[in-house]
């Protein structure tokens, strides 16, 4: 025998001399929306938001380790405002390489027999370059896709929203030698994957130096090391 699943709520009501445990049963009331693979109803248990055709695919756990690589973890808001409307805007999200924060819109997306996220950026040019010409305001061609790369408050994005290059600013590998991610050193990387860079910061030497620095695809990101590190 096969039993539906159902979210039961129970509340402690008094009746007369007594208290009552009364349970309601809730249907549409606790479904998070339309399913983006069969169109059936979308609903949540202890781990995951789930669809309730036990022959459907769709789950989104809420442990989610994409979303644990930048600090957070999936919420019925979010998988609300998915289902309506095919993205949520989410903040506060932590950079992979270094303790910035920022913003994007994360999107779902269907691989193979599993469901997992898109990230694209808003804004691809801060307040701040908005007064230039955008010839101005490219970097370079991404890595990715060949895309003009463009310049904004946090970081150097391509303009593909479909291409999740990106290079903080604050990246955790210049910050540890007390260096920032600067234009001129980002195009010099999109043009030749490495650089020498100047006035990098050594806390146990306790002086600056030189160094050669290439920056190489690992996984799905791009991190930078010393050439003559691999």
């Amino acid at each position: 025998m096969r039993f539906n699943s159902v979210i039961v709520t129970a509340k402690l009501e008094k009746e007369g001399e007594r208290y009552n445990l009364n349970f309601k049963i809730h249907d549409d009331k606790y479904s998070f929306g339309s399913c983006p693979k069969c169109g059936k109803k979308v609903i949540v248990n202890r781990a995951a938001y789930t669809c309730e055709d036990k022959e459907c695919n769709f789950c989104i756990f809420k442990n989610d380790k994409f979303l644990a690589r930048y600090g957070k973890k999936t919420t019925d808001s979010m998988i609300r405002k998915l289902l309506k409307d095919g993205q949520v805007k989410v903040g506060g999200l932590k950079s992979p390489n270094g303790k910035g924060k920022f913003e994007a819109i994360l999107k779902l997306k269907e691989n193979g027999k599993y469901w997992g996220w898109e990230m694209e950026f808003e804004n691809k040019t801060s307040v701040e370059d908005s007064s230039s010409s955008n010839n101005n305001s490219i970097v370079g061609k991404c890595l990715e896709c060949g895309s003009d790369v463009y310049e904004n408050s946090k970081a150097f994005s391509c303009s593909n929203d479909k291409c999740k290059f990106v290079l903080f600013k604050n990246d955790f590998f210049f910050k540890n030698f007390n260096k920032k991610l600067t234009k001129t050193l980002v195009k010099e990387f999109l043009e030749n994957k490495k650089a020498k860079v100047t006035g990098l910061y050594s806390q146990k030497k306790n002086k600056k130096f030189d160094a050669n620095v290439v920056l190489k695809k690992q996984g799905d990101y791009w991190n930078f090391n010393f050439e003559n590190n691999g």
